[in-house]
């Protein structure tokens, strides 16, 4: 089904390999005696603990500040939607003032149409009348 390969471990990419012991600074560990690097470590932990609880007193002040934005902003909102209710209602008051005034000019123009309707139908037979009663004065003489 499948077939079996050896893999033969290689040693090119290292031209040199050695196994002798660190023996820098008397510790075999490469930079001083054990004592000397255990304190230096224990050093950098201390400062790398004290990094980080600046930190989180650090992260602690900007989520606080972040909540006192976000407080600020929800305040912003509410005066928002408060000038846009306002906005909104003299909004409605002057488009329901605009509508009254077109209407109540479209009823003084339809009044105004009707009148001269009416005085138009009334002055027919008047120029009727004053035609024939001049022609009838005309005629006699």
């Amino acid at each position: 089904m499948g077939e079996l390969f050896e893999l033969k471990p290689s040693s090119a990419p290292f031209e040199k390999q050695s196994f002798e012991p660190h023996t820098k600074g008397g510790g075999n560990g490469g930079g001083g005696d054990m004592t000397e690097r255990l304190e230096r470590l224990e050093r950098k932990v201390d400062s790398i603990e004290l990094t980080l609880s600046r930190l989180n007193e650090t992260m602690l002040k900007i989520d606080a500040r972040f909540d006192n934005v976000h407080i600020r902003l929800d305040g912003i909102e509410k005066s928002l939607a408060d000038v846009d209710r306002r906005f909104d209602s003299s909004s409605k008051s002057v488009t329901d003032k605009i509508d009254s005034a077109t209407k109540l000019t479209e009823a003084n123009t339809k009044t105004a149409i009707a009148e001269a309707k009416l005085a138009i139908i009334l002055a027919i037979p008047a120029i009727i009348g004053a035609v024939y009663t001049v022609y009838r004065l005309l005629s006699k003489q």
